[in-house]
């Protein structure tokens, strides 16, 4: 069965208090602004059993793009949100929210037994064995908007048998004014990656107070020598903040690790100081 609720129509800051209950991370001022994306959102919870009798249920509580300045720029950002955040690459019409009807009905799909009839790779196994009940959990809201940006987060938690066993958070970064996504290297000179990585290091240390490499690993970090940017990111005012998924530098039992370097300290490696100094 599939319920969907469309709430009022909201402006950024609102959204992220009325549904998180907290305030914004990159520090964004709550004032109404009708230069900004007017925003609504949807909770949907989508359930099917496969042929092993499992139960998969997708819960979503999504804020989506309505509006900006006019039906160009409302098509823009709302194509940009569908095919980076809901990965759905047909573009030909502009319907948000068949989109996302889709977007929860894909995930479903993803995670069904497949008919026995489908033969399973051997790598694929643990993704298919059957479970009595399997529960996924998206929440996707805007984590920074303003002078011509907008951030969205979108924190995804997988549940077998109502335990935790997978949860991420991706943020995407889209640029209003060239309808595009921000990647790191539209932020840093790739002559400076190296110098960056290093600093990344130094900003880790000092975050967990220790001095030496080796007492990371003590505590659970690994593959530190290979650090570096990601492009999983998001921006406040006065810095970048970088976040990494369990598994990805350390373990499970640390969640996700995030790394914030302060523009004034990597002020000489951006490649469009003015893209920052604005925020």
């Amino acid at each position: 069965m599939n319920y969907f609720f469309n709430s009022r129509l909201i402006s950024i800051a609102v959204a992220i208090f009325s549904l998180y209950g907290c305030s914004n991370p990159s520090g964004t001022s709550s004032q109404r602004d009708n230069t900004l994306p007017q925003l609504d959102s949807i909770s949907c919870v989508d359930s099917i059993k496969d042929i092993a009798q499992s139960t998969i249920t997708v819960k979503a509580n999504i804020v989506y793009p309505t509006f900006y300045k006019d039906k160009q720029n409302s098509d823009g950002i709302q194509s940009l949100f569908a095919q980076h955040i809901l990965n759905i690459q047909e573009t030909d019409s502009i319907d948000i929210k068949k989109k996302i009807h889709q977007y929860s009905h894909d995930i479903l799909e993803a995670y069904k037994m497949p008919p026995a009839n489908e033969q399973i790779e051997e790598t694929d196994k643990d993704d298919y064995s059957p479970t009595p009940r399997l529960d996924i959990c998206q929440k996707i809201n805007v984590a920074y908007n303003g002078n011509g940006l907008i951030c969205f987060r979108k924190a995804s938690e997988m549940r077998k048998n109502g335990k935790p066993t997978i949860q991420t958070n991706k943020y995407y970064t889209f640029d209003l004014d060239k309808m595009t996504r921000i990647s790191i290297t539209d932020l840093i000179r790739s002559e400076y990656q190296s110098e960056v990585n290093e600093l990344l290091k130094q900003q880790l240390l000092k975050q967990e107070d220790i001095k030496s490499p080796s007492q990371l690993f003590e505590l659970g970090y690994f593959n530190i020598e290979n650090l570096s940017v990601t492009n999983n990111f998001y921006l406040t005012p006065k810095s970048i903040i970088f976040v990494y998924e369990p598994y990805e530098i350390a373990c499970f039992a640390l969640g996700e690790t995030k790394i914030e370097l302060n523009f004034s300290d990597i002020e000489a490696y951006l490649k469009d100081p003015n893209l920052v100094n604005n925020l």
